[in-house]
């Protein structure tokens, strides 16, 4: 006899997530819903197990070394039932899926991005709330650095609550030292203390207040369900090739990003994407054109299709809506960035498309970073070689303000020079932390050969560790120091003004 299962909320984000990712890895699942950061083991396999049990979820291999969770039928009807999901088209019979996904590891991969994006926003919100509830100073920052170094909302958040309920009894002798500890530990909740029945300032800021909102997200398999006067049709020429072809543009995902002003039931900025995945394994461009378009899935074909939809105002006219930027998540390190910019830039891209390595988004400690810091390279770039997804970066309002009230560009430079030494200091202190008893030992060997050899050894280190560049890292380094000079000076803003 099968025992109850008593669901907590985060087995109902996993029969949600199912539903709109139709197939997710135990690895995925607990990356993104489990592990908190310097954690290496979770009840992730654990609940998976039991839900398994009760036939809310299925588990099956797809492919030699693919092993993925798939929600059943009951697992559908238990979340429709909710009433917080509509599955419409989304659900897939587990029995149909190899039919129906071919590329797993594409399929996969795209999950993750998706899945990155929602954390973003998930954190921005997380930031949000904080900065506007009713806190106290000290306790809003320790909760904003947790946010910011990937700890989850609802375990900060709910730590938070359960300080504040603590402190109306009998105040508590170093909050900022127990709220660190609490979030750390799994420390058993305070005696009487229910969420239920809490009253926080943190559920003042409801949800339909919070700043950050995703609207309209279509993956590849929403995409290819559009019905034929949905479909981005377009008139272009092929990279090297010779005449007009029509064809169709493929996108991986798109949506739109929303930013909300306090007390505005409409968005004060948006930005919709269309987000492309490349993982490398098919040419960057022909030499010899094919024939017609249905034989050619090179790179700078897709590449050339999208930049006559966007000369053409397809997107718009189809969607009803601007297409403000077009992403390209790259296979393999900085090198495979490059080797993209410079062929976006031969087919005609430029500023709209953005380009980064999914090394390098993976390595971000901060999850809101994969939209806001600078670590997007740029098409047809101007003075930045980085930029954030959405929104201006804060160094660059931060130099647009200077220029605004002196008038003068050597000035702009000055600044801006003296920004990013203090972010090369702030950088070296970080890297040197980073580095264990052995890597010291070798660092000061190269520091023996010179200090290019010494700073060559401490960046390659820094990059295999988190992905991304040293230059990408300065640049977020700068970044920070932007905003500690705005919020010194009282006028930062978010990241869309």
């Amino acid at each position: 006899m099968k025992k109850s299962l008593r669901l907590q909320e985060r087995d109902y984000d996993i029969l949600r997530a199912l539903l709109v990712y139709t197939a997710l890895t135990l690895e995925l699942i607990e990356k993104f819903y489990f592990l908190e950061p310097g954690r290496t083991r979770s009840r992730c396999w654990e609940r998976l197990d039991k839900l398994g049990h009760h036939r809310l979820i299925t588990r099956k291999e797809v492919e030699k070394g693919v092993t993925v969770f798939l929600l059943t039928a009951n697992g559908r009807d238990l979340i429709t039932h909710q009433g917080t999901v509509d599955p419409g088209a989304l659900w897939l019979d587990p029995e149909q899926v190899e039919t129906t996904i071919t590329h797993w590891q594409h399929h996969l991969t795209n999950c993750e991005l998706h899945l990155m994006i929602g954390k973003a926003v998930d954190g921005l919100n997380a930031l949000y709330i904080l900065d506007h509830a009713d806190l106290p100073p000290d306790i809003r920052e320790v909760a904003k650095g947790y946010i910011q170094n990937g700890w989850s909302r609802d375990r900060v958040f709910t730590r938070v609550n359960q300080l504040l309920y603590l402190q109306q009894s009998q105040p508590v002798e170093s909050p900022v030292e127990w709220l660190g500890e609490a979030i750390e530990t799994n420390i058993a909740k305070p005696k009487g203390f229910s969420p239920k029945t809490f009253a926080s300032p943190l559920d003042t800021v409801t949800l339909t207040a919070e700043g950050y909102k995703i609207l309209a997200w279509k993956n590849d398999l929403a995409l290819s369900r559009l019905p034929p006067d949905q479909r981005l049709w377009v008139d272009y020429s092929p990279l090297n090739g010779k005449g007009t072809r029509s064809g169709q543009v493929e996108a991986d995902h798109e949506l739109t990003l929303a930013f909300f002003s306090p007390g505005s039931s409409k968005p004060s900025r948006s930005y919709t994407l269309m987000m492309e995945y490349d993982s490398g394994s098919r040419p960057i461009t022909l030499s010899t054109v094919a024939p017609r378009d249905a034989d050619d899935n090179s790179f700078s074909t897709q590449i050339r299709k999208k930049v006559a939809m966007l000369e053409a105002n397809t997107y718009q006219r189809v969607r009803g809506r601007r297409l403000d930027r077009i992403c390209v998540v790259v296979g393999g390190k900085e090198q495979a960035v490059e080797n993209r910019v410079q062929v976006l830039e031969k087919c005609g891209g430029k500023n709209a498309f953005m380009v980064a390595s999914l090394e390098a988004l993976r390595g971000l400690r901060n999850p809101s970073h994969v939209l806001t810091a600078p670590v997007w390279r740029r098409c047809g770039e101007t003075t930045e070689k980085y930029y954030p997804l959405m929104g201006a970066s804060s160094l660059d309002r931060y130099l647009q303000e200077r220029r605004r009230q002196t008038k003068s560009e050597k000035a702009v430079a000055e600044l801006r020079e003296e920004i990013y030494e203090v972010a090369r200091r702030e950088l070296y202190i970080s890297l040197l932390s980073e580095l264990d008893q052995a890597q010291v030992e070798q660092l000061m060997k190269e520091d023996q050969k010179g200090g290019e050899a010494a700073l060559t050894y401490l960046t390659r280190a820094y990059a295999q560790r988190y992905g991304h560049t040293y230059f990408q890292s300065l640049a977020i380094f700068a970044e920070l120091e932007a905003e500690r000079r705005m919020g010194e000076k009282g006028d930062f803003g978010t990241n869309e003004q």
